[in-house]
């Protein structure tokens, strides 16, 4: 039986939006070992499907399409990030010592 990971995608370090981090990702995990190559020294596999990972709005669907495929699915939470709001003018203060 193939298994599958289901994940949220975190936003790149290159980004500062969420635009490509809110739908979920069903992505095959490899099911053989990688394999050096001996004349250049980078690794290889000969196991295609974990090139292949597909996007799906909601976690609902992606579970709905694992277990129409007969696919064995683990889901990975993503961790909540904590935003603050954040004001311009915050840049100009001085953090005074109080005494």
């Amino acid at each position: 039986m193939t298994i599958v990971r289901i994940f949220q995608p975190v936003k790149t370090t290159m980004q500062s939006g969420l635009r490509k981090a809110c739908g979920w990702v069903l992505a095959f995990e490899q099911t053989t070992p990688p394999l050096p190559s001996s004349p250049m020294g980078w690794i290889s596999g000969q196991d295609m499907n974990q090139e292949l990972s597909l996007e799906f709005p909601s976690l609902l669907k992606a579970i709905d399409y694992a277990k129409l495929h007969g696919l064995s699915y683990t889901i990975h939470t993503p961790s909540k990030i904590e935003t603050r709001p954040k004001n311009y003018g915050d840049n100009f203060t001085c953090p005074r010592i109080r005494g």
